[in-house]
């Protein structure tokens, strides 16, 4: 700075069209309402006790959580808002985003409960069908300094086998069943002559047939662009080295480690099975 302005520096620093996307970007986030109705429906799943302020303000009151010590809350309740503008002028008051901590918290206490990880219901279908529609997660374990993730986050792989082992993942129906779908109880239906352990094994065989198939698919894309990228990355220390003495053999030797290391990571991937749901598809199945 002493030495006067970088003029180039300042020709570069700002984009007015990226920073206009930007922004709209986050007030378009910042007006959807999911956040709100999501987040308050997932803490009173846990018990937490949402009492309505001023301005849309919430206090937040975990001290009947079903969760003992509920992350990211004060044992004392919080103040919060949905609204970035009202936590500009109101320090006392914390801003909900995606982002904070307390809706992160809160999903991964979800997704790591036992709850909704089963589920048995029926659709209205003018074909008699028995559906299984099972949820893996494509998951790697690696140190997190090689940061895997970049390439093959954890991914959710769905399948839905019917009761001849034939794959509907991809047919209309199968992308319809969450807005048909009606909760029912299994004991009843357990009751019917057919059904029996046997066949559920037999579906959930085949559905790990098919999530094996889509995860050597995942890892395959995956390691491409890990190779692509980090190896692009190695190369152009390798070339830069050539012309400045002043990159060690070190940064080159980390940069290739890098590179096998999450190769290896994202090639023994696993599936692990998240949750299942059996359905009965028939004509007012189940009434």
């Amino acid at each position: 700075m002493k030495q006067g302005r970088d003029r180039l520096l300042e020709l570069n620093s700002f984009d007015p069209a990226v920073a206009a996307r930007v922004i709209a970007r986050v007030r378009a986030v910042d007006a959807d309402p999911f956040l709100r109705e999501f987040l308050v429906a997932l803490l009173d799943h846990f018990g937490v006790r949402i009492k309505e302020h001023e301005e849309g303000d919430v206090f937040l009151d975990p001290s009947h959580a079903y969760v003992e010590g509920f992350p990211s809350l004060p044992p004392d309740g919080m103040l919060a808002t949905f609204d970035r503008a009202r936590a500009i002028v109101r320090e006392d008051i914390r801003f909900l985003s995606p982002d904070h901590p307390l809706v992160q918290d809160a999903i991964d206490l979800l997704i790591d409960s036992k709850s909704g990880t089963t589920a048995f219901g029926f659709v209205d279908s003018p074909t008699p069908n028995l559906l299984l529609e099972a949820i893996f997660v494509l998951e790697t374990v690696a140190d997190s300094r090689w940061h895997v993730d970049r390439f093959l986050a954890p991914t959710p792989v769905r399948v839905v086998i019917d009761a001849r082992s034939q794959d509907l993942t991809d047919t209309p129906e199968a992308a319809a069943l969450a807005a048909k779908f009606t909760d029912a109880t299994i004991q009843r239906f357990l009751e019917r002559p057919g059904f029996n352990a046997a066949l559920l094994k037999t579906l959930l065989d085949a559905a790990t047939e098919r999530a094996d198939a889509r995860s050597r698919e995942l890892k395959t894309s995956a390691a491409t662009a890990a190779t692509t990228a980090l190896g692009t990355e190695l190369q152009r220390l390798v070339d830069l080295q050539k012309l400045n003495d002043h990159i060690r053999a070190e940064e080159i030797a980390l940069a290739g480690e890098r590179l096998e290391r999450t190769r290896a990571a994202i090639d023994q991937a696993r599936l692990r099975l998240d949750s299942l749901r059996l359905i009965v598809a028939s004509p007012g199945a189940m009434r």
